[in-house]
């Protein structure tokens, strides 16, 4: 489908189709609401864009984006918290408290940053190497933030709730990430993890294991936000449906990796 290119008659049928209103959401679907009148959408934009009629590919992927948000909750200021949050707890000091902890081993390497950046690329590359095994975007570390425990109200999420872990902890918490991905490799003294929001986590990766490789993939800003915007994701990533919230979205992932490399 990337290489496709529509005909013309393929691109008045679904112009007809997109006015009929007929469009409708099938019965078995159960998320999206807007899924038909978005596809439709986004396939006009993209044959338009590929025909040059650049004004007319944007009208309907806005459309089609304007109608997607109306699915994807998204708290912009939600956002902008949980990063102060996190940069609140990852502080200087709370890293030279808890020096020399966690699992020694440095066969992950962490891919992290946003959709769209040349990220599957990098994996590709690092894959190809006989000790490298490619795995997938992995939810481990999810799964693991998830199960901390809680101490009381004030520490009862992540990130506040690390505070309250003994340094031994950490190490715990290492070997049992690398014990949850054991089934996803084949034996290669290495292996990648490319769960892009992983650039939240990188101040526990940091902690649980200190010798993992960490890639930011980075691309253009503006070039990065485009290609969100034009990329309808089978779900989540709901920030790029709207421009003013990825443009923001952006701004706060720059922030923190900002934070990060400091």
């Amino acid at each position: 489908m990337k290489t496709y290119e529509f005909s013309q008659n393929e691109i008045i049928a679904m112009e007809k189709l997109l006015q009929s209103g007929n469009a409708k959401v099938e019965p078995t679907s159960r998320w999206l609401t807007s899924t038909p009148e978005v596809n439709l959408c986004n396939a006009l934009a993209t044959a338009y864009e590929v025909s040059g009629d650049y004004e007319r590919a944007f009208e309907y992927l806005k459309r089609g984006n304007d109608k997607r948000r109306l699915d994807e909750p998204y708290d912009p200021v939600y956002v902008e918290r949980l990063h102060d949050r996190i940069i609140n707890t990852f502080s200087d000091d709370f890293f030279i408290d808890r020096a020399n902890v966690g699992h020694r081993s440095s066969e992950a390497i962490f891919i992290v940053g946003l959709p769209r950046t040349g990220s599957t690329l990098i994996e590709q590359i690092l894959a190809s190497h006989p000790e490298v095994d490619g795995t997938f975007e992995l939810q481990e570390v999810n799964r693991i933030i998830k199960e901390l425990p809680i101490n009381n109200i004030e520490q009862s999420q992540f990130p506040e709730n690390i505070k309250a872990l003994e340094s031994h902890e950490f190490e715990r918490l290492g070997t049992d990430y690398l014990h949850r991905t054991q089934k996803y490799r084949s034996g290669r003294g290495y292996f990648t993890d490319k769960n892009l929001g992983n650039f939240l986590n990188i101040g526990l990766l940091q902690l649980i294991l200190p010798n993992a490789v960490i890639i930011n993939a980075r691309r253009n800003p503006m070039d990065t936000c485009l290609a969100c915007y034009k990329q309808l994701f089978a779900r989540g990533q709901s920030f790029s449906y709207d421009l003013e919230e990825l443009g923001e979205y952006y701004l706060q992932y720059d922030r923190l990796m900002d934070h990060w490399d400091s």
